[in-house]
């Protein structure tokens, strides 16, 4: 199935779980924050969320500062 990670048409096994995705692109999960359909998942949830055909999911990461 094909979805939208940051703008790119990639192509993911139906009902990947957003954990696989993140394994996939090798992500570093720490520092991570992530959201489908402009909906945040938390990570406590990545395991079990399934990613369906043309979600857009943004991947970002979480920078400190003041």
């Amino acid at each position: 199935m094909e979805i939208k990670v940051n703008d790119n048409v990639i192509t993911v096994e139906p009902s990947c779980p957003v954990s696989r995705l993140l394994n996939t692109l090798s992500v570093t999960v720490q520092g991570t924050a992530l959201a489908v359909n402009e909906r945040i998942i938390p990570a406590s949830e990545w395991s079990d969320y399934r990613l369906q055909e043309n979600d857009d999911v943004v991947i970002f990461q979480v920078i400190a500062g003041g």
